[in-house]
């Protein structure tokens, strides 16, 4: 068996997320049918993440596993003439059989993009949340940096687990405004369902004034959902990267 590790970037726009479903058409899905006419056999594909239904990436990353070997060079180039143009191959390296995407120690940067201004320009409409109200940055920075550390994300969650759970560690949550463009870019060691479109949703309120920066630690603590804010909209969120911590 030969197994490759794929660099891969998508618009979500058009595919119902990651992982494959029955009746509906998702990123996998595609790319397995796309490996399955390269290599002429069926081909085992295993993402990183399990991107939602509307959410983009440039850096996923996904395990191949084939019987037909390939110089790993020519691997995007081929597999993308039977892809769609949303959904693109960037790199191929060529691992072992130990390297597993999801299981090996990493650490994923996602970016949440929000414009703040009165139109909303259609380059930006797929890939930005639009936010109508008042935003002040200086507040959801503030408020930001209750999310750095190893915390229960359970309030910030739409599924519950339990405790042991919903342990996650925030590296880096840095807020940046370009005109009338807000970037969130969050680092963590992994993160539960919605749990970053929940940590923008809520930074979003404390932006506008409906909550006080402090709420976000209180929100930690509650460890309910009804304790945060609202879910953002998937079409902001982008799986930018992903770390691995350790050699392939």
């Amino acid at each position: 068996m030969n197994y490759y590790k794929l660099t891969v970037a998508y618009d979500g726009t058009n595919y119902c997320g990651w992982q494959v479903q029955k009746n509906d058409k998702t990123i996998q899905g595609i790319m397995m049918k796309a490996a399955k006419t390269l290599f002429g056999e069926e081909v085992t594909l295993t993402g990183a993440s399990r991107t939602d239904s509307g959410v983009h990436a440039n850096g996923q990353v996904v395990l191949m596993a084939s019987h037909k070997d390939m110089e790993t060079y020519k691997i995007p180039l081929a597999l993308n003439m039977h892809l769609p143009r949303d959904i693109v191959v960037t790199k191929a390296e060529e691992v072992d059989e130990t390297f597993h995407p999801r299981y090996i120690p990493h650490q994923k940067t996602y970016i949440y993009s929000v414009y703040n201004g009165p139109h909303h320009l259609p380059k930006d409409q797929r890939y930005s949340m639009h936010y109508r109200y008042n935003l002040k940055l200086e507040p959801m920075e503030e408020a930001a940096k209750y999310f750095i550390g190893t915390h229960d994300f359970e309030s910030y969650s739409s599924i519950k687990k339990s405790i042991d759970q919903t342990i996650r560690t925030i590296h880096e949550l840095k807020i940046t405004k370009e005109g009338s463009m807000y970037r969130f870019k969050i680092v963590g060691n992994g993160f539960l369902y919605n749990m970053v479109r929940i940590m923008v949703g809520t930074l979003l309120e404390v932006g506008n004034g409906r909550r006080k920066p402090e709420s976000i630690r209180e929100g930690l603590e509650k460890k309910s959902r009804k304790a945060a804010g609202k879910t953002a909209p998937a079409k902001g969120l982008t799986l930018e990267c992903i770390d691995y911590l350790q050699g392939d």
